[in-house]
């Protein structure tokens, strides 16, 4: 996954694979995301929300942009960013995916190895402050 900003310094823009999956506008008081939808997900989402309206940048089917507001909670943001990551890898080549998940199983092995040598370290240090 990268992040940077190529349209201007207020879109910060997701990547998986040079695919976008996530456009976070960082306007001051305008916080808004743009996400990949379901076509039909999308037009639901829109008439339950005031606040979710079709993409702004990129095709008005396929893309919600969503404001704050009293019923859009972090765990609805939180899904549709996941659901966009979803819908982006599920769209690349074959052999992206199979290179996208291969990583994504590397990081977690590497991730579960660090988080048990912590473990380790934490035990050995509480040890020698018993001694």
């Amino acid at each position: 996954m990268t992040e940077g900003y190529p349209f201007t310094e207020h879109l910060l823009v997701f990547k998986v694979v040079g695919s976008v999956f996530l456009v976070v506008t960082q306007d001051p008081g305008e916080p808004i995301i743009t996400v990949k939808v379901d076509p039909a997900h999308g037009a639901a989402l829109i008439g339950e929300h005031d606040t979710i309206e079709r993409g702004r940048y990129f095709d008005k089917r396929h893309w919600v942009s969503v404001g704050a507001g009293e019923s859009v909670t972090a765990s609805l943001a939180e899904g549709l960013v996941h659901n966009s990551y979803e819908l982006v890898t599920e769209q690349l080549p074959s052999s992206q995916r199979t290179l996208l998940r291969q990583s994504i199983e590397d990081l977690k092995q590497t991730g579960i190895r660090s988080a048990g040598a912590a473990d380790s370290q934490r035990k050995e240090d509480s040890d020698d402050e018993r001694s």
